[in-house]
């Protein structure tokens, strides 16, 4: 109520406002809150460039002394260090923009800095602002510069796609080009039908059925429990030189657990990291700690059987997502 609008955000003037008293008592959702899979994904294809690479490093170093662990058990040890490497991406890399078509491109700083130089030169026209036609001449020029490079960066991801397609086996060169050009639009929802086979619309009803047929199908309760591993010290204990070989066979985009670390961020840190990662496999083996939520924990991504009836559970494929130190100890053992 009582409302005055105008148009614009960013201005030197006063006349850009919107003033209104708002009833909050009446609103019960004012934002959505994103979910963690709606985030936008780290740039790591930054990596592929030396500069950013040493920069990621050295932040990391300094990520790695500012988080110290809770305690000196391997979880609390990892878990600090999967904060220092996610500080250290935010920080050097960033994360991907997401474009008009759907897909995530990584950003480029230049658009960025005319785009917003363009938005305050047309707030300044709307304005009134003094020298119009010196304005108007500017602010064309920069856009004409904004299509030039965008038109660049759309041709080097091009590029990108086409060494991709090349560089896969000629049996695979289909599907990895269908992948990479496949369109970034919403995707059609997962049919899953309950127990009386009725469709269930709600999200979370769709988890709960579908974990629960995965979890019979893994975890059957007639199955006799694991026993828990005494400790055990290795006679030829994990050196960080293992550690660091097998990281560096870690494959680049690939998706990632739950645990949101990109194998590129250990890849490319490796030395760095590599004697973390002994130091937790050897300890929790010595200690006959747990370490299932590092190394067990994964991401199930249910998808549909081809050919298949939509809706059953049984139509359903299961995918795990693992943690990137879970990818790292088979390499170490072969």
């Amino acid at each position: 109520k009582r409302a005055r609008s105008y148009a614009g955000t960013e201005t030197f003037s006063d006349h850009r406002l919107v003033i209104a008293d708002i009833l909050f008592e009446k609103l019960y959702k004012i934002f959505a809150t994103p979910s963690q899979s709606s985030a936008r994904p780290l740039a790591v294809q930054k990596l592929a460039d030396t500069a950013c690479r040493d920069e990621y490093r050295a932040t990391l170093r300094e990520q790695l002394c500012s988080h110290a662990p809770l305690s000196d058990s391997p979880n609390d040890r990892w878990k600090a260090t999967t904060l220092a490497i996610q500080a250290a991406a935010e920080t050097s890399v960033g994360r991907l923009h997401k474009s008009p078509s759907g897909h995530f491109i990584v950003p480029n700083k230049r658009v960025a800095e005319l785009s917003q130089r363009q938005r305050q030169i047309r707030l300044q026209l709307q304005s009134g602002h003094h020298g119009f036609f010196q304005l108007k001449q500017e602010r064309n020029k920069i856009m004409h510069d904004i299509r030039t490079l965008q038109r660049h960066d759309a041709n080097a991801r091009l590029d990108d796609i086409a060494r991709q397609v090349e560089e896969a086996p000629t049996s695979a060169q289909m599907f990895v080009s269908a992948s990479l050009l496949r369109s970034g639009g919403r995707k059609q929802p997962l049919l899953v039908e309950s127990t009386d086979g009725h469709i269930l619309t709600r999200d979370p009803d769709k988890v709960d059925r579908v974990k629960q047929h995965f979890q019979s199908q893994f975890c059957p309760t007639h199955a006799a429990p694991v026993p828990r591993p005494s400790p055990y010290q290795l006679n030829t204990p994990v050196t960080p030189l293992e550690v660091t070989k097998a990281s560096l066979r870690l494959k680049n985009r690939k998706a990632y657990g739950p645990d949101n670390i990109p194998a590129e961020l250990v890849k490319y840190a490796a030395e760095d990291l590599a004697p973390i990662i002994a130091t937790l496999i050897n300890t929790s083996l010595a200690e006959g700690e747990d370490i299932s939520t590092v190394i067990g924990s994964g991401t199930l991504i249910p998808l549909a059987k081809p050919n298949k009836p939509k809706g059953p559970v049984t139509s359903l494929r299961p995918i795990v997502l693992l943690n990137s130190i879970r990818k790292i100890m088979p390499l170490i053992t072969t």
